[in-house]
């Protein structure tokens, strides 16, 4: 029962990310800006789940602190990955990107055994208590990922530039490794 009820973030975390598409294009709304909000809907709903009590309904903070993690997750993830590589030089991307998966990897190990070190209760009044602090724990890291977004994250242009000439546009194949002109 318990996977079941953890559904909603897997399944609204991949319909988010086919609604959101649009807004990953900058047209709407810098990539800074995408991130922070998803940070914030994060924050939202570990909040919610912060607020659980022992006669809580699934319904009535659960279900809809999922799906402000997805919703979340959705704004978060394409955008984090797309500032990170644009603010990369090319021929540096694929070392940033291992650099990037690895800090990524370890940080989410340190938090899960920082925040799942919290709850070490039995009894159920006490356990409640741990996860409470355990789901404050998670809120602090997403209040401290949002100020590190809001304060030192730089406005990233990634609009590709259009090629004026055909000549302009086999020069950039050729800079990228094909032969002539070719990928």
């Amino acid at each position: 029962m318990a996977s079941i009820m953890f559904l909603p973030i897997a399944l609204g975390s991949v319909v988010f990310l086919f609604i959101l598409g649009p807004l990953y294009n900058h047209r709407f709304l810098p990539p800074r800006w995408v991130l922070v909000v998803g940070e914030l809907l994060v924050l939202a709903g570990e909040m919610m789940f912060s607020q659980n009590d022992l006669d809580t309904s699934y319904w009535q903070l659960s279900f809809p602190g999922f799906i402000l993690i997805a919703l979340g997750i959705a704004c978060y993830f394409i955008n984090f990955l797309n500032i990170v590589f644009s603010s990369a030089p090319p021929d540096e991307q694929g070392l940033i990107s291992g650099l990037i998966q690895t800090v990524a990897q370890i940080s989410t190990a340190i938090t899960f055994a920082v925040g799942s070190s919290l709850v070490s209760s039995t009894k159920p009044a006490a356990l409640l208590l741990d996860y409470r602090n355990s789901f404050y724990f998670c809120a602090g890291c997403t209040g401290l990922a949002v100020l590190v977004s809001v304060l030192f994250l730089r406005p990233v242009d990634m609009k590709a530039e259009v090629p004026r000439d055909e000549d302009e546009r086999i020069g950039q194949r050729h800079a990228l490794g094909g032969r002539n002109g070719s990928f």
